[in-house]
């Protein structure tokens, strides 16, 4: 309060001075103020420029920067690698997951199981077959069979067994005509039809393998014939029965190739001629094996089942969940198709596995080029 006071009395004897005193008064006390003001930052820079002074650098140069001539990163190579092996590795999985979730038959004794049908004979892989396949399906070979150029395979064997079962199939069929159709395309019932054929054959029986597959059929392939003057000829009334039946370099063994294919292949097979055809072959032959499509493909099974007098249904090992196999059978039932019984074809005898199912199928069967 006494600084407030003192302060108020100054203040007043200085408003009672003139004007130019009290400018002056202020003008010295802008002096004093900035003087000192620049006495305390002269002494500053002073003292710091004495800090500096005494100061010892701790940072040294020991070897000077050098450009490097390849950038540090990033490594494109290394990254591309370690991609490479993730996506490998995740593809594996995917595949893994996918395998485990559409569970496929691998074993003959799980359709006899839950199917309750015989499995007449099972069929083991066969690499030999698969690269004549090959060889064939490219044109670097022809008429080359493996009943007939590789009779001691695994899988003629096993075809040889199928020829003894054979006759319990037809026991109690009014027919001797054999059916042979499967659920899916490729799972090899050509394969079989043309080699029990041959091994049937070989047996003394007189045997007709039919081509009824007006699709996709190939059998003429292996025989080294052409497809032309077939079933398609003589249900159309253009080509007589000695005309389609051909002889091959097997003794007792004839081919009915497909013919020409047709626009219409089902009603063709719906045709009356159709069965006529295969009464006449009953007659000069003592078994007729009629090779048809597939089944969940196409009708043309379920056409053919009723003129024949007994029907093998093809499953291929790791192709088929058990459902899919259980609505082929039911399928054929529709139509009025008894199937008597299955073959298991290229069983790999050293991987099994035991697994379970599911249903709904979906399959494309068109025209393909020979």
């Amino acid at each position: 309060m006494l600084f407030r006071s003192k302060r108020g009395q100054l203040d007043g004897r200085v408003g009672n001075l003139p004007a130019e005193q009290q400018t002056a008064l202020r003008l010295q006390r802008d002096l004093e103020l900035y003087t000192k003001l620049y006495t305390e930052m002269l002494n500053n820079a002073q003292q710091l420029r004495v800090s500096k002074a005494g100061t010892v650098g701790e940072a040294r140069i020991i070897d000077s920067a050098v450009v490097a001539s390849k950038p540090v990163s990033p490594k494109a190579a290394l990254i591309l690698a370690v991609a490479l092996i993730l996506g490998l590795l995740l593809s594996i999985v995917i595949i893994w997951v996918i395998r485990s979730l559409r569970v496929m038959v691998e074993d003959p004794d799980k359709i006899e199981k839950q199917i309750g049908l015989p499995v007449y004979a099972t069929i083991p892989h066969s690499k030999t077959e698969s690269s004549l396949a090959k060889e064939i399906k490219h044109g670097k070979k022809k008429g080359e069979l493996l009943a007939i150029d590789f009779p001691e395979d695994d899988a003629v064997e096993s075809l040889r067994s199928l020829r003894t079962t054979i006759h319990f199939a037809l026991l109690d069929a009014d027919k001797g005509s054999l059916l042979i159709t499967g659920p899916s395309p490729d799972i090899g019932k050509s394969f079989i039809s043309k080699n029990l054929g041959v091994v049937l054959a070989q047996s003394g029986k007189r045997v007709a393998i039919i081509d009824a597959d007006l699709r996709r059929g190939h059998i003429h392939r292996e025989f080294d014939m052409q497809r032309e003057v077939g079933v398609s000829e003589y249900v159309s009334g253009t080509a007589s029965l000695s005309e389609i039946v051909k002889q091959t370099e097997v003794e007792g063994l004839s081919v009915i190739t497909t013919g020409q294919r047709p626009p219409n292949p089902s009603e063709l097979l719906m045709h009356a001629h159709f069965g006529e055809l295969l009464e006449q072959l009953g007659d000069l032959f003592d078994i007729l094996i009629v090779d048809a499509p597939p089944i969940l493909a196409v009708s043309d099974a379920a056409i053919i089942g009723r003129h024949t007098g007994a029907t093998l249904m093809v499953a291929r090992a790791g192709k088929h969940p058990i459902r899919e196999i259980e609505q082929a059978v039911k399928r054929l039932g529709q139509a009025g198709v008894q199937v008597k019984g299955f073959v298991f074809n290229d069983m790999d005898t050293v991987r099994q596995r035991y697994r379970y199912g599911y249903h709904g199928y979906v399959y494309s069967y068109s025209y393909k080029k020979t």
